[in-house]
């Protein structure tokens, strides 16, 4: 098992992912590193727009995956994210956790006119993880509704 997992881990440390995992040439040339954590149960990408988050997923990673997406009021979003996650898409009510993460992403995206703030749990606690400014790559797109909508509130004053 020990030599499948560090084939594995070598494997990923050699990869350049910016030509394989969607041409993301802010990857280009980075030293890739390895940071071993402890098993995070539950993904939030929170979608903002010049500082305000407009929509939001809780992805749930337990036995099984379980993705809610939500409008900024909290109610519940029919945005798929990728098409394959149509039938994980559930809806259950956000929590301390996802306002939590909300409140955080508002700070670290106000000088941005678009950019995912990504986080992890684990245990109840909130990690932050990334910041994404092409999420899928821009390869996955939403349906044309939300296409259209997430268009819609990006400013491009000043540009």
């Amino acid at each position: 098992m020990f030599d499948i997992v560090k084939r594995n881990i070598t494997g990923w440390l050699e990869q350049e992912f910016f030509p394989y995992e969607g041409f993301e040439l802010q990857y280009k040339g980075m030293q890739p590193k390895l940071l071993i954590e402890p098993f995070m149960n539950r993904l939030i990408e929170v979608y903002c727009f010049s500082g305000v988050p407009k929509v939001f997923a809780d992805i749930h990673l337990d036995k099984s995956v379980k993705i809610c997406t939500y409008n900024e009021d909290f109610s519940y979003a029919d945005l798929v994210l990728k098409p394959d996650d149509r039938e994980l898409m559930q809806n259950f009510p956000a929590d301390g956790i996802l306002k939590q993460s909300i409140d955080l992403s508002k700070k670290l995206s106000k000088n941005f006119r678009f950019v995912r703030v990504d986080w992890m749990c684990h245990e109840g606690k909130l990690y932050f993880e990334e910041l994404t400014f092409t999420p899928y790559s821009g390869f996955s797109g939403f349906d044309k509704n939300w296409n259209l909508k997430m268009g819609s509130w990006i400013n491009l004053e000043g540009v």
